[in-house]
């Protein structure tokens, strides 16, 4: 259902089931996304690689990610653009500020940086949505965001940001989530030496790095666009990395519909700034969105199974991608236990996983208001 009127109030009321469901699920989220130990010192120290920008599924992202780094779940250790496009830089600092992360590290790719592709640039796939130039001209004024094209000095070249943060931590400590395309990630394993590390680019990934999450794919087969995108890069990647993948595969977000009360906030302001980006962004896709069903969340669910885990949500199959030989991008399925990869399936139903990830993402005290 396209939604052509954003004077359009949504109000939904709640019946004994969707009730039962939601206490069962918030229950099941606060007792899921656990950590032994308190603080940062137990919480999973997260790299998030976003093209935020196509879709507007990025920006349900990092409200889920940083509801669940006030939870004390996750430490972000950087937030980086794999989009050359001038605006996602500008929105992802706003959004970093908006959570009160304006000294955030952030990274984009440079032309040049990569000996296996250039980077792609995109923005809106929905040609008549602007929501990341609204997004750059309303909150333009947030700190480290000065212009609606800006990019600023303190934004690194991806690699060597990522080459940076890796260096400076302990052995197998990190988690990368990424939720766009695989242009850093191939320039990061084919990177070599520098001032941060002596270490070339596999070696350090393997050193440091525990997990790769990644929404990409399609399983057990199929075309998905964050592959497709940058076809050299996930080729690459796919074969090359040295450690456990884990892929939240399209139809796994195609099922999970989120963000249902944000869309329902966005519509109260017609279409005027909101003074919140997270509602704004939402507001400006309300034409591609749903207001009984919200939206898909291919990248959210890739943040939820990073920091907490595929348990008790999905569960895993184990073996490795493939791709076909021609150039469309489709990925193929081959199982193998001892496989490298694994993709998931559902082991909750998708309305409770969507459920889940609402629940954390309005938990935190940006949205308290909503729940006056």
């Amino acid at each position: 259902m396209q939604i052509n009127n954003l004077r359009i109030k949504a109000c939904h009321s709640l019946n004994a089931a969707s009730l039962s469901l939601m206490l069962a699920v918030v229950c099941c989220a606060s007792n899921s996304c656990s950590h032994t130990g308190e603080g940062k010192a137990s919480a999973v120290k997260l790299i998030l690689d976003t093209d935020l920008g196509p879709d507007y599924d990025d920006v349900g992202a990092f409200a889920l990610m940083y509801a669940l780094e006030e939870q004390g779940k996750v430490d972000v250790l950087a937030t980086i653009s794999c989009n050359r496009d001038e605006r996602v830089v500008p929105c992802i600092k706003i959004l970093n500020a908006w959570y009160g992360h304006a000294d955030m590290p952030t990274g984009a790719p440079e032309e040049g940086y990569s000996s296996v592709s250039e980077a792609p640039s995109m923005t809106c796939w929905q040609e008549d949505l602007h929501w990341p130039d609204s997004l750059c001209i309303n909150y333009g004024h947030f700190p480290g965001c000065a212009g609606a094209r800006a990019v600023g000095a303190e934004t690194e070249n991806a690699v060597k940001l990522y080459r940076k943060i890796l260096s400076r931590q302990a052995d197998r400590s990190v988690t990368i989530c990424s939720i766009g395309f695989y242009s850093n990630l191939a320039a990061l394993l084919t990177s070599g030496p520098d001032g941060n590390s002596p270490l070339p680019g596999r070696e350090l990934v393997a050193r440091k790095v525990v997990r790769l999450v990644s929404m990409a794919g399609a399983f057990p087969g199929g075309e998905e666009f964050n592959l497709k995108l940058d076809l050299p890069a996930a080729r690459l990647v796919c074969s090359e990395w040295p450690g456990d993948v884990i892929f939240s595969g399209f139809e796994i977000g195609e099922r999970v519909w989120t963000g249902r009360r944000l869309i329902e906030e966005a519509a109260r302001y017609e279409g005027e700034c909101s003074g919140n980006p997270v509602v704004d962004a939402y507001a400006g896709s309300l034409k591609y969105g749903e207001l009984e069903s919200g939206h898909n969340s291919w990248d959210g669910t890739a943040v939820l199974i990073a920091i907490c885990g595929a348990d008790p949500y999905f569960e895993l199959c184990r073996g490795r991608i493939t791709f076909a030989e021609d150039s469309t991008g489709s990925n193929g399925w081959q199982e193998d236990p001892q496989g490298p990869h694994s993709y998931v399936r559902f082991k909750l139903s998708p309305d409770r996983v969507a459920a889940a990830i609402d629940s954390i993402t309005l938990s935190h005290s940006k949205f308290a208001y909503l729940k006056q």
